[in-house]
């Protein structure tokens, strides 16, 4: 195996271990960690930040700079706290969860 797919593999299995880690948590601190993770995008540079950023600037050319930075930071928050309490619905908690619809 080569070294870039040895990292690839061990990025993989550390994500699927987060998840299961924040399976465990109760409901408010799943979402209290995905806000934190969404602030923590919006101050280091990456990818979704760059993206989020040049979205808003062609949605909003009326917003100020300052403005927009906001938004941009609230967005990823709310992206975040979206996502991120999806792992214990995927079942990587202790018990899965029922999903289905009474009727």
């Amino acid at each position: 195996m080569s070294l870039g797919s040895d990292v690839e593999s061990l990025k993989g299995k550390l994500a699927l271990g987060a998840l299961k880690l924040i399976a465990l948590l109760p409901w408010r601190g799943v979402q209290a960690l995905g806000r934190a993770i969404g602030w923590l995008m919006w101050k280091i540079p990456n990818r979704s930040r760059d993206i989020v950023r040049i979205n808003l600037a062609h949605c909003f050319p009326e917003l100020s700079a300052a403005d927009r930075e906001q938004l941009t930071g609230r967005t990823l928050k709310k992206i975040q706290g979206y996502h991120l309490p999806k792992a214990p619905v995927l079942g990587f908690g202790r018990q899965k969860k029922n999903l289905r619809v009474r009727s």
